[in-house]
């Protein structure tokens, strides 16, 4: 009565062959092993130094900001010098931005050095307020410039933007860490391959 669902069998990620039951869980068949380890190997080179990258260019950043900073003088603005325009930061402000403590170092060189293992998600949801924006436009332009600041809430876009970045944050040190694990898995598998043969 009722069909019993058939498993699709898996496929090689990399050449859609057919896996054997001892290569379905690394994902890839045999003949791509290799290829796949190089692949690996090469991602992860390749984010660490562009992770290397931003912690230099970040701490430069800071240095920069301490060396060539100008203050008012009551010393309650700090005027630091970007490219060629300043901006103003409350010394409050500035102070917590420049003067750092040992963890709070550790925890951005560490951010820096994850950001380019992470892998950023765009979440999109259907909202009638974005239809009624559309909308707006087909109104003429005076009505439309008037509706449009009419104040519509976009707290829900930025909200899900910031959540968008903090899943980036957070998928940056599991990404790290699964390629260091698929890394192992299939140069064991490998080693295996090459004994039996």
């Amino acid at each position: 009565m009722f069909k019993k669902k058939e498993k699709k069998a898996k496929r090689c990620k990399a050449c859609y062959n057919i896996l054997t039951d001892e290569n379905k869980n690394i994902g890839v068949c045999g003949d791509c092993a290799g290829k796949e380890v190089k692949k690996i190997k090469r991602r992860i080179i390749i984010s660490s130094i562009i992770g290397i990258i931003f912690i230099v260019a970040v701490f430069s950043a800071l240095h920069h900001a301490r060396v060539n900073t100008i203050f008012s003088s009551d010393g309650n603005i700090a005027y630091v010098p970007v490219l060629k325009t300043y901006w103003a930061f409350n010394f409050p402000v500035y102070e917590s931005i420049t003067n750092l403590s040992l963890q709070k170092i550790f925890i951005i060189a560490l951010i820096c050095f994850f950001l380019p293992f992470g892998s950023f998600v765009k979440i999109d949801f259907f909202s009638p307020r974005h239809e009624a924006e559309k909308n707006i436009q087909n109104y003429e332009a005076q009505t439309a410039k008037s509706m449009s600041t009419q104040g519509y809430n976009k707290l829900d876009d930025i909200g899900l933007f910031l959540f968008s970045l903090f899943l980036l944050l957070i998928s940056g040190p599991f990404f790290f860490v699964y390629r260091l694990y698929k890394l192992r898995q299939i140069s064991a598998y490998i080693k295996t391959f090459e004994i039996s043969r």
